[in-house]
């Protein structure tokens, strides 16, 4: 069945309830990761959607015309965003990557595309009410820093609930909780499915 493929580091997850594998080992807490939890639902499958994209990232440009930056301003609740076939590398992000509507992002895998902060921000703030899902991703690069709602410098889910499916998150970092992801108290929570999570 799938499963999370691994948590390590210090402050990886913070305040994170999700469906993770009931055997996985979570580091001791520290200030980094307080609130980390391993939560015990986990189920054994995720059905990809598999549908074709209402939205095509065209290049790996940080923002303008077919990037992924335009595809998520434009997109409204249930859009699926995919990638062309040409869209492989990194994306540089200058600034944080905003979710607001429900959305599905369908990556070409995480050895294909990264999208790297380069510690100017959070790559992925999520604020909507429903459920989206990323697939297909590395998310790095991501720095929070500057305060206390400063947290998940990959991914900041504060409204809603998060599905990830075969991503890589690595090489973030967070103030306060969340070097990875962090889940604020509003969200509904986070599945990872054969997903590798190390800041």
């Amino acid at each position: 069945g799938d499963s999370l493929t691994s948590v390590t580091g210090v402050g990886a997850l913070g305040t994170l309830a999700g469906i993770i594998s009931p055997s996985l080992a979570v580091a001791a807490p520290s200030r980094a990761d307080a609130h980390a939890t391993a939560a015990s639902h986990f189920k054994p499958t995720f059905h990809p959607r598999n549908a074709p994209p209402s939205i095509t990232v065209t290049n790996t440009n940080d923002s303008g015309a077919g990037s992924l930056r335009a595809a998520l301003d434009a997109s409204r609740g249930g859009d699926v965003i995919g990638f062309a076939s040409s869209v492989t590398g990194t994306i540089h992000l200058a600034s944080t990557l905003q979710i607001y509507s429900p959305v599905y992002i369908e990556g070409p895998g995480a050895s294909a595309l990264d999208i790297d902060g380069g510690q100017h921000g959070t790559d992925f703030y999520i604020g909507t009410y429903g459920r989206s899902t990323i697939t297909g991703l590395t998310i790095s690069g991501g720095k929070a820093s500057g305060g206390y709602y400063h947290n998940g410098g990959g991914i900041d889910l504060q409204n809603g609930g998060l599905t990830l499916y075969k991503d890589v998150v690595t090489g973030n970092s967070a103030t306060y909780y969340g070097g990875g992801i962090a889940a604020s108290r509003r969200a509904t929570g986070v599945d990872i499915y054969n997903s590798t999570i190390s800041n």
